[in-house]
């Protein structure tokens, strides 16, 4: 297991960098899922994260949040080609471990498994390799990578710790915060996304012979930097990167055939003040979503359709809508939730309307844990 605390000097500095909501989406070529929180949003103990699919020939939502284990601390879930698909529970309440559940039928079954230790609570801090390695971000011990080739928490082993990466040469110069994503490149070899402290540096490491080296995209000019998503597709790793600029978040998308080697860099993205949560989406083919809420507390939406295309800001999403969804041949859609009922609306145009297009009431119980 890791070893020590991360320490309160990296917090402090973090906390100026945009936090990455884990309210997210991710399509693949099967079909997408989404990561909603549903129930009472200002009671937090009855607040129960959801899991739902839908597969790429259809057009309806399913229901598919794994049963049996508290979700009230919030859900991660590998994101990517990758089959099984994983969905990790954040620890809540007396929970001091997080466990897992996999799924190879978009959810209709669930195998359980469990990490021995705390998931971080960030969108991409789970991935798998086509090799069957997983790999997980942990915080309990001050933080780090876990491995293991199956679910059975007596497989994982400590890949490396945050404070060990930190002490790499790469690790200095980046100055490392805290460990923010990891995902896979093409040959199935883990990549892991660090806050960075110092100017000009994105926290992208892989290991090459032994050493961890930095291997993410090159910002001229830019200052103290965070890794919101880093996110394998088949064919390339995607990434999202934020910028604390003058009290401003400044958003850039990067794309890498193999995560290692040259990367294609979107034009940047001023979304406002830096302390602001982040939602996002991906998309199978490289896709970004943006959403963040405005000054008046509206949200604000942008889409990003790939590499070479610009940011496009559309219509501000419906009311209460907690996750935004990449969808096929344009389409955005918004998943608003009011209590125990989601509703999708769908924006087929940069300018709209919304139009609901289904309604799902999930079977919560409050006061319980899931």
């Amino acid at each position: 297991m890791v070893s020590a605390c991360a320490s309160a000097t990296s917090a402090a500095t973090d906390a100026t960098l945009p936090t990455a909501s884990l309210s997210t989406s991710s399509g693949t070529t099967d079909g997408t899922w989404a990561i909603v929180p549903m129930g009472h949003a200002n009671v937090p103990f009855n607040i129960f994260w959801q899991v739902f699919f839908r597969s790429s020939d259809g057009s309806s939502w399913t229901l598919v949040t794994p049963r049996g284990v508290a979700d009230n601390g919030g859900l991660v879930m590998t994101s990517g080609a990758e089959d099984p698909v994983t969905v990790g529970f954040l620890p809540n309440q007396n929970l001091l471990f997080s466990p897992l559940a996999l799924t190879s039928d978009e959810g209709s079954t669930w195998v359980p498994g469990a990490i021995p230790d705390a998931l971080a609570s960030e969108p991409d801090a789970l991935a798998g390799s086509a090799g069957g390695d997983s790999y997980a971000l942990v915080t309990a011990g001050g933080g780090g990578v876990l491995v293991a080739t199956s679910p059975d928490p007596t497989t994982w082993r400590t890949l490396v710790s945050r404070r060990a990466l930190a002490r790499t040469p790469a690790g200095l110069t980046c100055g490392i915060g805290r460990l923010t994503a990891v995902t896979v490149d093409s040959s199935g070899a883990p990549l892991i996304a660090t806050t960075c402290h110092h100017k000009g540096v994105v926290g992208v490491f892989a290991e090459h012979d032994g050493r961890w080296v930095l291997v993410g995209p090159h910002v001229p000019g830019a200052s103290t930097g965070d890794v919101l998503r880093l996110v394998d597709s088949g064919s390339a790793v995607s990434s999202l990167l934020a910028f604390d600029t003058g009290g401003r978040t400044t958003i850039v998308a990067a794309w890498s055939g193999d995560g290692t080697g040259r990367w294609t860099r979107s034009p940047a993205l001023v979304i406002g003040s830096s302390d602001h949560s982040v939602s996002t989406a991906t998309g199978e083919n490289g896709e970004f979503l943006v959403a963040a809420p405005a000054p008046d507390g509206a949200m604000r939406l942008w889409a990003l359709a790939g590499p070479a295309a610009p940011w496009r800001e559309l219509r501000a999403p419906p009311a209460g809508t907690k996750t935004v969804v990449a969808g096929p041949n344009g389409e955005v859609d918004a998943l608003s939730v009011n209590g125990s009922r989601l509703t999708d609306w769908v924006l087929t145009t940069a300018s709209g309307p919304w139009t609901p297009r289904q309604t799902i009431t999930a079977p919560i119980v409050y006061g319980s844990s899931n």
